[in-house]
């Protein structure tokens, strides 16, 4: 059989710092019948200085509408039978389009394949953290609020789906690929290929960091309206009712709430921010149970001692209390935002020494910002700016080292649940990974 020909279409604004690892990872296919063609905006950075080192890219550079109309020149010049499209920042594996020749080339019913995709920092190293990729027609699409699970960047489809679909709506700005993906799964159905084709960094000026989670739903939201049909047609009520159902947008809208209203607090603002928690509440209440039981626990504490506290924290979280659980350490090493170890101290240690590990993609590249207390001794702040392994050694106060019992406690400004994030079915909130807690004494 023939081998098809494959288009790359890249749009690009200013994205030197990246766009060369974009354009290599093309480069380097183990298959060759290929062109890429980069679509620019008229940057202003290095950007045009790397273009003109790749004599065989097809490129422009002027000034357009955006991205969808920078994506939608790109398929007006492919010459592919097979099409993609990669932005800028994100880039393919050796195999991806050796893969894609094979499972979409050499089948002529499929029309449009997917793979995985994984996500990257913005250094490009791999987090091992994958969107998750799954098809089950196009009604699934629909429902984004069930969780979203085509990973774009490991999209390929024949030129003929581009000739009844449509290009991209010029008019979209956060979620373009969303709409352009239902009208493609209203009329084909997405082979899945179990393999990762491509990666997707998160950095910080990427579109989908613009703006948080809860506002990239109401606007995937009102994009899938446009697909429920009339208000007559029984769909247009099966989709109301599904919408109406789920949770989760008024679990992202809760969370962002409490997010704001904790800050104020923090800031001073206490009656604004208490107000912004108690709405959260109110609109989400498994919220307060999750995000309220660390106060709620701490204040019992204060008040009827440590005996009575553990009971109460074991109702609270609906578990045993053991002294993990407790403490927000749990088995596989992972801690919540706020832990808690307790240490007898019998021969006067002068440190504490925290060795653990963050994973920084998880808070989309933002640091995470640690603030530890010894016997309610602050022991300070320390941002943790990049992911992998870390090492803190802090000094404890004389009291403290003095003490015969050291309570630590480590509060965290970040949290994330795996489940939202469409990682793992894990519903715990966490933040990093300990490997090490110890008093330690340093002559």
């Amino acid at each position: 059989m023939k081998r098809p020909l494959i288009s790359v279409v890249t749009p690009s604004f200013n994205q030197g710092r990246f766009i060369e690892e974009t354009i290599r990872s093309v480069v380097d296919q183990e298959f060759t019948d290929w062109e890429h063609i980069v679509v620019d905006g008229g940057s202003t950075d290095d950007t045009l200085a790397i273009l003109r080192r790749y004599p065989h890219l097809k490129w422009t550079s002027e000034p357009d509408r955006g991205q969808a109309h920078a994506v939608n020149k790109g398929f007006a010049a492919a010459r592919g039978e097979i099409i993609a499209w990669l932005n800028s920042d994100d880039t393919y594996f050796p195999h991806t389009l050796a893969t894609v020749a094979r499972e979409l080339g050499e089948h002529e019913e499929r029309q449009v394949i997917m793979g995985r995709c994984e996500f990257t920092e913005v250094d490009g190293t791999r987090t091992g953290t994958f969107h998750p990729s799954a098809f089950s027609g196009h009604s699934r699409v629909v429902e984004i609020w069930k969780g979203y699970t085509i990973p774009q960047p490991s999209v390929f489809f024949r030129r003929n789906v581009l000739e009844r679909c449509g290009n991209l709506d010029e008019d979209l700005y956060f979620v373009l690929d969303y709409d352009f993906f239902l009208r493609m799964s209203r009329e084909y159905w997405f082979h899945t290929v179990d393999e990762v084709l491509s990666t997707y960094r998160l950095q910080p000026q990427s579109k989908t960091l613009e703006i948080d989670e809860a506002e990239l739903l109401e606007h995937s939201i009102e994009v899938s309206r446009r697909y429920w049909g009339p208000v007559f047609f029984p769909s247009y009520w099966r989709y109301a009712a599904s919408l109406r159902r789920s949770q989760k947008p008024l679990r992202f809208t809760a969370n962002r709430w409490w997010t704001e209203g904790a800050q104020q607090y923090s800031i001073g603002n206490r009656a604004s921010g208490m107000a912004r928690m108690v709405a959260a509440s109110a609109i989400f209440p498994p919220l307060l149970l999750r995000r309220g039981r660390y106060p709620l626990v701490e204040a019992a504490r204060r008040m009827v001692g440590r005996r009575q506290v553990e009971r109460l924290a074991s109702v609270v979280r609906g578990t045993s209390s053991t002294a993990g659980e407790i403490e927000s350490i749990y088995g596989d090493r992972w801690a919540g935002p706020r832990a808690r170890a307790t240490f007898d101290n019998p021969g006067g240690a002068t440190h504490i020494e925290l060795d653990g590990e963050v994973v920084l993609s998880h808070f989309f590249n933002a640091p995470l910002r640690l603030a530890l207390s010894a016997n309610d001794h602050d022991l300070g702040e320390h941002e943790l700016a990049e992911s992998g392994p870390f090492q803190l050694s802090i000094q404890l106060p004389q009291a403290v080292q003095r003490a015969r019992e050291a309570e630590i406690s480590i509060t965290c400004d970040k949290s994330f649940v795996p489940w939202e994030l469409g990682l793992s079915s894990d519903r715990r909130e966490l933040a990093f990974i300990v490997n090490r807690l110890a008093l330690v004494s340093h002559d």
